[in-house]
């Protein structure tokens, strides 16, 4: 790829690229000859060689009665390291079976750990509307296979969509380790759900189809926070037992139809 498409990614506007690609030919040099080369006049090439300058980007030595100007290229190599690092540390799933396959995976690979979820309202009514049971109910008997603890805020409304299993169904979500807290949907009324465990966040979005995963243990760690101040303002449930409830319910109402 050009240079110059690099130094956008540093923030660098086309006049300062100019500037940094003369002095990366010429090594070191005075301003006229590079204000002459580049088509601009000496006052601004002086003006953005000081701001390229406070930046870190080049460096100045005086020779006798005058200034020459130098790239700093080591602080250029560590800069492009860096873009690469953050580049490493973000990565995009854009469609729902990418999503669903990403979301059987961290119930796979935490077994007996503890997953942060913060359900936005949306992607759950997406979740229990469009999905298939079989599929909610193949990521519940791995979670309670693998004892995942989930952590985490759900609003008032996913649970009276709950209603909408029949009771076996139920009784195959029934069983995972949980610690919720349910809120009224405003609360919530965020575009997209979140999911943490230890340093990778998932902000995620059913109805658009795309998630995000972020490797950062500095944004994992403000969600979790975002989620636990979340549930103190919510209400505590125990929804194994507010499964057990729907359970027999449901077992009720099939008894007195069969009647």
């Amino acid at each position: 790829m050009k240079k110059d498409f690099y130094y956008k990614k540093l923030g660098l506007k086309k006049e300062e690229i100019l500037i940094v690609c003369f002095l990366e030919e010429q090594k070191r040099t005075k301003v006229l000859p590079m204000a002459k080369k580049i088509n601009l006049p000496n006052s601004s090439v002086i003006y953005k060689l000081k701001k390229l300058e406070e930046r870190g980007f080049v460096f100045k030595e005086k020779f006798e009665n005058h200034f020459e100007w130098s790239l700093n290229k080591n602080f250029l190599e560590n800069s492009f390291e860096d873009k690469k690092e953050n580049k490493e540390k973000i990565k995009i799933y854009e469609n729902l079976e990418k999503i669903l396959e990403k979301r059987e995976e961290i119930v796979l690979n935490n077994k007996g750990k503890r997953i942060y979820n913060l359900s936005a309202p949306i992607n759950q009514k997406k979740a229990l509307g469009g999905f298939s049971s079989k599929y909610i109910q193949k990521i519940n008997e791995k979670g309670i296979k693998n004892k995942i603890i989930v952590d985490g805020v759900f609003a008032k409304s996913t649970f009276s969509q709950n209603k909408n299993f029949s009771a076996e169904e139920l009784e195959k979500i029934e069983g995972r380790i949980n610690s919720w807290a349910f809120l009224p949907d405003e609360y919530l009324n965020f575009p997209c759900s979140i999911i943490v465990h230890g340093d990778l966040s998932y902000i995620y979005s059913l109805e658009k189809e795309i998630m995000l995963e972020i490797k950062d243990k500095a944004v994992a760690d403000t969600f979790v926070k975002l989620i636990g101040t979340l549930k103190e303002f919510g209400k505590k449930i125990n929804f194994n037992q507010h499964l057990r409830n729907l359970i027999s319910e449901k077992e009720k109402e099939e008894k007195t139809k069969k009647k």
